[in-house]
């Protein structure tokens, strides 16, 4: 019994320790709160805060994606879409997909 109450209190300490560094890394707030409240748990919190809080750094700004809205592949395919004449818009179809022949049946 004494034994489990080492382990217990290392435990705590360990956590101790990884909510320090926790608070001192650039995490988000809500992520700082959770991963301290679970921290305190014996044994299994430890390792689910080194397993969940291990995420790499944020990239710099110029990395990350700024257009998260907007898609490129309808830019490139707007020409074909606002397309009104059916075969016309079936011969863009094919030369954007890369078709060229006339008859779909050969292989």
């Amino acid at each position: 019994m004494l034994l489990f109450e080492i382990l217990i209190a290392i435990s705590e300490l360990v956590a101790v320790y990884l909510i320090w560094h926790l608070w001192k890394s650039d995490e988000i707030l809500f992520f700082k709160i959770s991963y301290s409240i679970i921290a305190f748990i014996p044994f299994f919190g430890l390792i689910f805060v080194v397993w969940m809080a291990n995420m790499p750094s944020r990239q710099p700004r110029i990395f990350q994606d700024q257009y998260y809205r907007q898609s490129d592949v309808f830019d490139r395919w707007r020409h074909v879409l606002s397309e009104k004449n059916p075969h016309t818009k079936f011969r863009l179809w094919q030369i954007m997909i890369g078709k060229k022949t006339d008859d779909d049946s050969k292989p």
